[in-house]
């Protein structure tokens, strides 16, 4: 599986696990399609938060909430995983997975030309990694399909 090497090495720290309701909400699925959905809202919602937290001009680490989105976007190329490995079409989930990483880049990018200088950095890096993970989808074989 040559796209979770990279995702591994990126979020290879305990920093960037889910919490326990995370994993619990995602795992709880019973469908692959459902469990890549369930990811992408886990990925969506850490995203939404540092929105937030820009926008109300925290000064507090803005890339806190952050933390576990590598590991969601991973949590859901496995959903892929487990639903080619059943035989299921999984087309529409691995178009969510590239639709989802997109619109993160893109929400970052605004951000980042509207921060705070102080924030600017910590929302390069966030872009940097949601980057590195985009580039991984396009050369994998899952983006392919």
């Amino acid at each position: 599986m040559a796209l979770f090497a990279p995702l591994c090495a990126e979020g290879a720290d305990e920093q960037d696990s889910l919490t326990v309701v995370e994993e619990n909400y995602a795992y709880g699925t019973k469908a692959p399609s459902q469990r890549v959905k369930a990811f992408l809202k886990v990925a969506e919602s850490k995203v939404q938060q540092v929105k937030k937290n820009v926008r109300k001009g925290s000064s507090a680490d803005v890339s806190a909430p952050f933390s576990g989105y590598s590991t969601a976007i991973k949590g859901a190329w496995m959903g892929v995983s487990w639903g080619q490995a059943l035989k299921t079409d999984m087309t529409d989930s691995v178009r969510a997975i590239q639709r989802t990483t997109q619109k993160h880049v893109d929400t970052l990018r605004r951000l980042q030309a509207t921060a705070s200088p102080s924030q600017r950095e910590a929302l390069a890096q966030i872009l940097s990694i949601v980057l590195r993970i985009q580039n991984t989808e396009s050369t994998s074989l899952y983006a392919r399909k």
